[in-house]
């Protein structure tokens, strides 16, 4: 009995592996026929990757489009993540280092260097 189920099974598991393998190999194509074949899908993703990268200088158009290289949509994503650590970094950096915006608050001018007539002129010009 336990060579019958044996010999049963053997069967099937076979018919499963060489299906299995059928679908594992390429298909047989003329060299001509598959050479156009990896021209073409090869095309068709440089233009996917091209259009691609274009949205992603849409959406970060504060990035220079020299940062976003690559050949594959992995190599532009790697690229994309760089950049915009390297955005980050300058904008901590810039924070730390704020400058206040606008000129100082002056004060009232001094009348050091006025003519005796200036300054009776400055002294009017405060009271008003």
């Amino acid at each position: 009995m336990d060579e019958r189920v044996a010999g049963q099974a053997e069967p099937e598991a076979a018919g499963t592996n060489d299906a299995t393998e059928a679908a594992r190999e390429p298909a047989a194509l003329p060299l001509g026929e598959g050479a156009a074949e990896v021209a073409d899908v090869s095309a068709a993703l440089a233009e996917a990757v091209g259009r691609y990268r274009e949205a992603l200088r849409a959406l970060h158009p504060e990035l220079p489009a020299e940062v976003l290289t690559g050949a594959t949509v992995a190599e532009l994503d790697a690229a994309l993540e760089r950049a915009l650590a390297v955005r980050e970094q300058v904008a901590r950096a810039l924070a730390r280092s704020a400058v206040p915006a606008g000129a100082p608050v002056r004060g009232e001018p001094g009348v050091e260097g006025l003519s005796p007539f200036e300054k009776i002129r400055a002294g009017l010009a405060r009271q008003r």
